[in-house]
């Protein structure tokens, strides 16, 4: 079980700090704060897990990820079992987040979304792929430009938006929604597609 307290990072003026922001609600600050500390407690598993969780307090998802994984890699270089850490892996707010911004004419699985938002960008809303894809759902340009037009946005489409992490949920659940259509709701197909393209998987599919 965590632990809690007995790690000298709670005791840091900018633990401390961050844990105060956090609870303002200025989430960015918070996480900002926190993240200065990675590098200084690079090698201790008790403050890496204590950092880890203040991002998943902060909602910066994609940091609580890292965090995670350098706890892990740390704990097993110190000799302990890490801990499994779930909810950081899948975070139910992320969830929640699906089923608040997705339109009502999406189906597929919120967690689902998820997973896939999880696999594309580590949960990280500034990600750009060196396809070009963006954001959480990493969404290439094109595809969410025919996504948003489908579902009639008021002001036309940029493609900064696409950093927009409720935008991207509700073109990225879209476009998965579309796809399930296309695919005869399997999930494999589904995500192959999500992932290379329609295309890609239509030309697998007749050389098999």
């Amino acid at each position: 079980a965590r632990d809690k307290g007995q790690s000298p990072v709670t005791s840091d003026i900018r633990y401390l700090a961050a844990k105060e922001l956090a609870f303002l609600g200025l989430r960015q600050e918070a996480s900002a704060e926190a993240g200065i500390l990675l590098d200084k407690y690079s090698s201790d598993s008790s403050a890496l897990l204590e950092l880890t969780y203040l991002f998943y307090e902060a909602q910066d998802f994609h940091r609580a990820l890292n965090g995670r994984e350098r706890y892990h890699l740390a704990a097993l270089k110190e000799g302990n079992v890490p801990l499994d850490l779930t909810e950081i892996t899948l975070p139910m707010k992320i969830v929640d987040d699906v089923k608040g911004f997705s339109s009502d004419r999406v189906l597929v699985d919120p967690y689902l979304v998820a997973a896939v938002m999880k696999e594309e960008s580590s949960f990280n809303p500034e990600a750009v792929s060196t396809a070009g894809a963006i954001g959480l759902m990493q969404i290439m340009p094109a595809t969410g430009g025919r996504i948003a037009k489908d579902m009639g946005f008021k002001g036309g489409f940029d493609v900064n938006i696409l950093f927009d992490p409720a935008t991207s949920i509700r073109l990225g659940s879209m476009y998965l929604e579309l796809l399930a259509r296309r695919f005869g709701n399997n999930i494999i197909l589904t995500i192959a597609a999500y992932n290379a393209g329609p295309q890609a998987v239509e030309k697998w599919l007749e050389a098999s």
